[in-house]
């Protein structure tokens, strides 16, 4: 099932998004999946379908925003990949946040606040591995 999410993933979303978090999206996948395998068939199938139709829901709005928001994927192109990726990550998240916090999903924006202490500390240290101003 990781592989035809994969492809899911591939077909669906725009290329910059799959390069960004698709391995991480398919990492958390095949953890949660196999997880559910063991409560049973039932469980799994509902799990499956919940993935897929999260994809579903949420590739339009990835769409819309490289096409109509490219800023969110924007990042210098000199810097080196990983810190360009970790940038990425971080515009991604604000954006990601900000609809949740206009829409009133506040455990969504909590849950995304927090991970963006997370991607600033570890764009900090890829700043000083590279020698990079802040």
């Amino acid at each position: 099932m990781s592989h035809v999410y994969q492809v899911l993933l591939a077909l669906l979303y725009p290329h910059r998004y799959v390069a960004i978090f698709g391995q991480e999206m398919l990492a958390v996948f095949a953890q949660v999946a196999a997880e559910q395998r063991k409560r049973g068939r039932a469980a799994y199938l509902l799990f499956v379908i919940r993935e897929i139709a999260g994809l579903a829901r949420s590739a339009p709005l990835q769409w819309k925003t490289a096409i109509f928001d490219p800023r969110e994927f924007a990042v210098n192109q000199s810097l080196p990949e990983e810190v360009q990726e970790c940038q990425a990550r971080l515009n991604t998240a604000n954006g990601e946040m900000l609809r949740a916090i206009a829409t009133g999903d506040f455990a969504t924006a909590r849950r995304l606040s927090e991970s963006d202490y997370s991607q600033r500390d570890k764009l900090q240290t890829l700043r000083k591995k590279y020698g990079l101003a802040e």
